[in-house]
């Protein structure tokens, strides 16, 4: 086999990065909505805890697990990804 021009590899993974960044951007768009959400239910400012009296009982209720587990997953993706890239060998060529 006849090794591979760096430009043309560099050109067929193009694709994929694009892929890649469209993946982390949804999975910043998620991250955001979750830190959103939780900082929403928590902040006592917020309007909806000013203007509604149940939610205190509904914090007391409300499991705070799940979106944890989310923001862990979408934080794990993302250094998962940025750990590939970084330390991919032909990505770092000069």
């Amino acid at each position: 086999m006849v090794p591979e021009i760096p430009e043309i590899l560099t050109g067929r993974m193009l694709p994929i990065y694009q892929e890649l960044f469209e993946i982390v951007e949804k999975l910043s768009t998620i991250l955001i909505n979750v830190v959103n959400q939780i900082h929403c239910l928590t902040d006592k400012t917020s309007k909806i805890n000013s203007e509604r009296v149940f939610s205190r009982n509904l914090l007391k209720k409300c499991g705070f697990i799940q979106p944890f587990e989310v923001l862990g997953n979408t934080l794990l993706a993302i250094l998962t990804l940025d750990t590939l890239i970084r330390e991919n060998v032909n990505i770092l060529k000069d």
